[in-house]
């Protein structure tokens, strides 16, 4: 599972610099990497403009988004904490089924 914060319609340089790495290593070992599981998940106060970004960003890397993208605007609230527990959950028995 991979979060961010939403800087200005950017996603954090750590991430960014993680996916850079991903998708190196999938070009070289393509079958290894391409379509396990992952889910996201981003914070903004207020702009929420990285969403689309960031989606296309792991599209790219080669893995397959599990569940949808959590929005949390400002600090995670109950809402957002409870969509992030059942993408999790989701997210486990999505790497269950391909041990």
């Amino acid at each position: 599972m991979f979060g961010t914060p939403d800087y200005f319609g950017y996603s954090a340089g750590t991430l960014k610099a993680f996916c850079d790495d991903w998708y190196i290593a999938a070009q070289k070992d393509r079958e290894r990497l391409d379509g396990k599981p992952y889910g996201i998940f981003y914070s903004h106060r207020g702009g929420g403009s990285v969403r689309g970004p960031f989606e296309s960003l792991f599209k790219h890397v080669g893995g397959k988004q599990v569940g949808q993208t959590i929005e949390s605007c400002g600090h995670p609230n109950a809402a957002a904490l409870r969509a992030c527990r059942k993408l999790e959950a989701q997210l486990a028995r999505s790497v269950a089924r391909q041990a």
